[in-house]
């Protein structure tokens, strides 16, 4: 495998980018800040626009996506086509909004590189709202958070579960007015574009609850003993469900429990680290941020599970690598929200830590050709040159991409 941190240059210089734009100009000129604020928000979602809209050939799972959308038939196609394409069962396994998104895109332009700029487009729309929703101040600083924080994954290598994701945040404020209808629609839709999201439908009933902090520590400290020693007890309950015939459920089971990849267990690493110490410091910080708004009970909850994931369901790799992503959102709204009640001296150790932790987590991340970064609009990579790559990284280039992908 061949790695360089030249690789990660460019994910180097767009968090360089958005730190820079994270914070006010210290000026006593209001009007001024003002425009500054409003300049660099702007730039900085035109700047993320360019670099994920615009990507070429990066990470693996382009490969599976563009075969998809080549093979997808547009509006315009022969009746004969298109019910031919959806009554067979070439992608059966694919969610049926995620085909008809597709449909959608390919009626307007047969370019892939089309529907990954309007992907990009409509994420980047919808982050831009959220983050204006719940961090109004911190709005580029939400999206470096988004950056560090699996942002990079979702946006190229997880094109379905992100507009999952995406539907539940939209979805985030009828948990709070309880307006349980409108919760159920949305998410609904998001479980067509990605199965994994149906965990978001009972937690409607769960993520506004306040829960005793004992109670949490309970189960983050049963968690740290099953994964540190790595006490087995899923596989034990899913297989039966890979024997319940050929259900579509029971052929994904079979299919993660015969890899050698997705059926490891995972171990200690730094992400291991980073988790804890985040979960320490959000507990915390619990009381002070509940005071300060009743909406971080929900980002809070959001944070424990996505922690609690990692520590009971680390022998499972097919389960630490899709339903973690459910959840980290969490992270991009509750760091800014603990940096605004933080002392001057707090903020700048603050800075110092997320500084030096992001550049050597982007540098490990994104260090291997696969993940090397091209764009579109210059001179890159042609589509076999790009498979080959793609290709003769396999398994082991994926392993470390899951490996690396959460620390």
């Amino acid at each position: 495998m061949t790695n360089s941190i030249l690789f990660s240059l460019p994910y180097l210089g767009i968090f360089s980018i958005l730190l820079l734009f994270s914070f006010k100009l210290q000026t006593n000129q209001k009007k001024y800040i003002a425009i500054y604020n409003n300049n660099t928000i702007l730039f900085s979602v035109i700047m993320l626009l360019f670099f994920f809209g615009f990507r070429g050939y990066v990470f693996t799972d382009w490969i599976t996506y563009q075969t998809i959308y080549e093979v997808v038939p547009s509006l315009f196609s022969n009746f004969d086509y298109i019910e031919d394409f959806f009554s067979g069962d070439r992608f059966a396994s694919l969610e049926i909004g995620y085909l008809i998104y597709n449909v959608i895109c390919k009626t307007i332009s047969p370019n892939f590189f089309f529907f990954q700029f309007i992907s990009s487009l409509i994420d980047l729309i919808i982050l831009y709202y959220f983050f204006k929703k719940y961090i109004p101040d911190r709005i580029v600083f939400g999206f470096l958070f988004f950056l560090v924080f699996s942002g990079v994954a979702l946006e190229i290598n997880l094109m379905r579960n992100v507009k999952a994701i995406m539907l539940f945040l939209i979805s985030i404020k009828y948990i709070e007015t309880r307006k349980l209808w409108p919760y159920m629609a949305i998410n609904a839709c998001g479980i067509m574009f990605h199965a994994s999201s149906i965990v978001y439908l009972p937690l409607y009933f769960i993520l506004n609850r306040s829960y005793s902090k004992i109670l949490i520590l309970s189960l983050f400290l049963a968690g740290c003993v099953i994964f540190l020693f790595s006490i087995k007890w899923i596989k034990g309950l899913i297989i039966p469900l890979a024997e319940m015939g050929n259900t579509r459920l029971s052929i994904l089971v079979r299919i993660y429990l015969d890899s050698d990849l997705y059926s490891q267990s995972s171990g200690l690493s730094i992400g291991f680290i980073e988790r804890n110490l985040t979960f320490i410091i959000f507990l915390i910080y619990h009381d002070k941020l509940v005071k300060n708004s009743n909406q971080n009970i929900i980002f809070l909850n959001c944070a424990f599970i996505y922690n609690f994931i990692y520590l009971f369901c680390s022998e499972l790799y097919a389960l630490i690598f899709r339903f973690p992503f459910l959840f980290v959102f969490s992270y991009w709204i509750l760091y800014p929200r603990i940096y605004n009640i933080l002392s001057r001296k707090k903020q700048i150790i603050f800075l110092t830590i997320l500084l030096f932790y992001s550049v050597t987590k982007l540098i490990v991340t994104y260090d291997t050709i696969g993940m090397s970064y091209k764009n579109v609009l210059f001179k890159h990579e042609s589509y076999e040159q790009a498979r080959i790559i793609a290709q003769s990284e396999g398994e082991l280039w994926k392993k470390d991409m899951i490996q690396n992908m959460h620390k």
